[in-house]
């Protein structure tokens, strides 16, 4: 007997692919937004070396023409015990993803046919 397939996506769902997740584009949900990316921007302050891989393997995956997601990197990440420039142990948050994969494309514009990414909040803010 086959499996069934899981239900089309939510209406929030729906919503996030369509408005980038922005629900009404106020001041509030951008606000909430900018504060995840100076967080991903702190993350990267903090763990240089880290950031550095994680670019050089974008870079390296793009220039064999290979797809990747930058999920892979934060598990890659998640597998080690790192810490950061302040000797606290190194802890990334899944919705560095977006933001880490709008970064590198706006760094290393050639990267992008080979980035998988789904539409996003972070597709609407001009901070990249």
């Amino acid at each position: 007997m086959k499996a069934k397939r899981a239900a089309p996506a939510s209406a929030e769902l729906e919503a996030a692919a369509d408005g980038g997740g922005i629900k009404d584009g106020s001041k509030a949900d951008t606000d909430k937004y900018m504060a995840k990316v100076r967080a991903a921007r702190e993350w990267i302050r903090l763990n240089p070396g880290l950031w550095d891989g994680i670019e050089a393997w974008a870079l390296n995956e793009a220039e064999h023409q290979r797809k990747f997601a930058i999920q892979t990197a934060l598990e890659r990440i998640r597998w080690k015990d790192y810490v950061d420039n302040a000797g606290q142990p190194t802890k990334v948050s899944n919705d560095y993803g977006a933001i880490w994969a709008r970064m590198l494309m706006a760094k290393h514009p050639e990267i992008e046919p080979y980035i998988t990414t789904r539409p996003s909040v972070y597709d609407k803010l001009e901070v990249f």
